[in-house]
């Protein structure tokens, strides 16, 4: 496995790739990876010859020091991880190799992502996202990316970029994975103890009631105000959001129609680690 830490040497590195008419896919992470990162891995050597995974804490996409301070590192056990899952390349950056300062001058303007489910809650997340990946996608230009299907509303975002930018890159989602309990499979999950973890796993809980309501043709509303009762009174659990949206640009609905593709979308805390989760409804 190869470790790159310059723009300069991975893209000597994938250009020579390219000239062997060899497949490149990249998986871009933060580092602090579990089974669901590996799941990216997996999929992306599936399709590829030549899978990038790159590793950067983007602080710019950190509306909180302390949530940036807070966030798990551990780039030792994350190489083990990646050799393990036959990883071919690392991109390792530093903060100075991807910004000429802490503070890039230059700002996205996501519009109505900011607006609304982790934009409304995370000012400036998503401007972030979108400048950090968008560099990825110039620096390694891949032939496919991997993002993961938990993180919804990033998912729909960096689809939306690729197609406003014209990048090349083919965007691949790949499912949530989930514990025995139906919690995704977080990096924040790394900060809860036992207890907290089963607190949390009602999240996912709450999804699956929400979804059978709607689906026994409980009037939305309603279905929802049930299911944020059910939340609200988990000990331990504090509500931020429960949203019901069209799954391909994110807008809410107020009547479920099986025609078009829906996702449940929640957000909450347990032991002030924010944790977040979606599924898609499938009408049978």
């Amino acid at each position: 496995m190869k470790v790159f830490k310059s723009i300069e040497a991975i893209r000597v590195f994938l250009a020579a790739q390219r000239n062997k008419q060899l497949k490149i896919g990249l998986v871009p992470t933060m580092g602090a990876l579990h089974e669901g990162h590996l799941s990216l891995v997996e999929k992306a050597k599936e399709d590829n010859d030549v899978v990038v995974v790159s590793i950067f804490v983007n602080p710019l996409q950190f509306n909180k020091k302390e949530d940036l301070d807070k966030y798990p590192r551990n780039i030792d056990r994350d190489m083990k991880r990646l050799r393990d899952a036959g990883c071919t390349s690392v991109f390792l950056p530093a903060v100075g190799e991807m910004y000429q300062s802490q503070e890039s001058l230059l700002r996205f303007d996501v519009g109505y992502f900011d607006g609304i489910m982790e934009g409304k809650f995370r000012l400036g997340h998503f401007a972030g996202v979108a400048l950090v990946v968008s560099k990825l996608f110039n620096i390694v230009d891949p032939d496919n990316s991997y993002f993961g299907q938990k993180d919804l509303q990033q998912l729909v975002l960096i689809r939306t970029l690729q197609k406003e930018l014209n990048f090349r890159t083919e965007i691949v989602n790949v499912p949530t994975k989930r514990e025995m309990s139906g919690l995704a499979k977080s990096s924040r999950n790394e900060r809860l103890d036992e207890s907290e973890l089963r607190t949390a796993a009602n999240i996912f809980k709450g999804l699956k009631l929400l979804e059978s309501k709607i689906l026994s043709g409980v009037y939305l509303q309603n279905a929802i105000n049930e299911v944020e009762e059910f939340y609200n009174e988990i000990d331990g659990f504090e509500l931020e959001y429960l949203e019901v949206v069209q799954t391909d640009d994110l807008i809410t609905i107020r009547e479920y129609k099986s025609e078009i593709e829906t996702s449940i979308c929640v957000a909450g805390y347990v032991a002030g680690v924010r944790l977040l989760d979606n599924i898609s409804i499938y009408k049978n």
